[in-house]
């Protein structure tokens, strides 16, 4: 999968988890330079959830797996669960959307209005783990039935975007631009 082959196939990690697998062969470990924020997010004292968004081939489906990982779930899991997954960490109830960016408009309308709501609340019990393509993130949340919270984290949203900044006082998000990330910090 690492050879030569069409630039689309080797880009996504599930293609090349699956193939690895298939083959008998392990996959490369790339440095995961934002994992420690991810994990970090989710079990601080006051957690935070969080989105790793950029475009395809940035890493972010690497990172919600490895974060997976270090909270305790296993690769098996990982490798026969759907794109919605569930989980606990730290007593509170954990939803990982491998892709938010593949969600047709019966799933933006039910998930972004609650994860809105979540994101809002001073202390969650429902904490997300996201990976979205960030044009995509706001094309949906722009889509979504519009409440304030809708409104709210769809303002943030975009001056993180904007700004680099990580994170809002008011939301409790941490936000992984894997798009700001330079490509020596992964291949050193």
């Amino acid at each position: 999968q690492y050879g030569p082959i069409p630039q689309s196939g080797n880009q996504f990690d599930e293609d090349i988890q699956q193939n690895a697998h298939r083959n008998g062969m392990k996959p490369l470990q790339m440095p995961t330079p934002d994992l420690d924020r991810v994990v970090g997010a989710l079990q601080q004292a006051e957690p935070r959830s969080v989105i790793v968004a950029g475009t395809a081939g940035d890493g972010k489906t690497y990172h919600l797996r490895e974060a997976w990982l270090q909270i305790g779930g296993t690769a098996q899991e990982w490798g026969r669960r759907g794109k919605i997954v569930q989980t606990s960490v730290q007593g509170r109830e954990l939803v990982v959307i491998r892709d938010l960016s593949e969600c047709g408009d019966s799933d933006r309308d039910q998930i972004i209005p609650q994860l809105a709501e979540d994101l809002l609340q001073p202390d969650p019990q429902r904490l997300y783990l996201i990976a979205a393509n960030d044009g995509k993130l706001l094309e949906l949340f722009r889509g979504a039935p519009q409440t304030p919270a809708v409104g709210q984290v769809h303002a943030a949203l975009e001056d993180l975007l904007l700004s680099g900044a990580t994170n809002q006082a008011d939301v409790r998000l941490e936000f992984v631009n894997s798009r700001r990330r330079s490509a020596s910090d992964v291949m050193p």
